[in-house]
């Protein structure tokens, strides 16, 4: 990881440690990756994760699934509903298929924007999917509680 994203990185880690209600710019597929796996790393009770394909330079990174399995293992709710019946990260999908079953849902009709709301507080709303850029906050009530008023609209709990 170069240093870039490690500062990134670690501006993000700040924000969650303060509570920090401001939101900052993702601007690449690279700060995608550093973000979800932040606020993965971060989740105490709950991970919705809405997506396109569940693309494979994401999903697809080891440390990414660890950090879900890990999630599911502490207790942390996990959900996660893909558009595309054929995901990119399929090797991955299909695990998560098979020793999670209720946990992954594909080729669902979801809202047509890719997030990921952690504990009704965090999120990562995406604002352009081919190039990774989205609105990202370590403390937002307000839109993490309607993103997920979204989620769970569409999504059968």
């Amino acid at each position: 990881m170069n240093s870039e994203l490690r500062e990134y990185r670690k501006l993000f880690q700040q924000m969650i440690q303060d509570n920090d209600t401001g939101i900052i710019n993702n601007s690449s597929r690279a700060h995608a990756k550093v973000i979800l796996q932040e606020l993965i790393r971060s989740a105490q009770t709950e991970i919705l994760i809405q997506c396109s394909h569940l693309a494979r330079d994401i999903y697809g990174d080891k440390e990414t699934q660890e950090l879900l399995k890990n999630a599911i293992t502490r207790g942390v709710r996990v959900s996660i509903a893909i558009r595309d019946a054929c995901p990119e990260a399929d090797t991955f999908c299909n695990e998560m298929r098979q020793n999670f079953p209720d946990k992954i849902r594909c080729n669902t009709s979801v809202f047509s924007s890719d997030f990921c709301v952690v504990d009704s507080r965090r999120f990562r709303l995406e604002t352009d999917q081919d190039n990774g850029k989205a609105y990202v906050s370590a403390n937002n009530v307000v839109i993490s509680e309607r993103l997920k008023e979204i989620y769970n609209s569409t999504i059968p709990a």
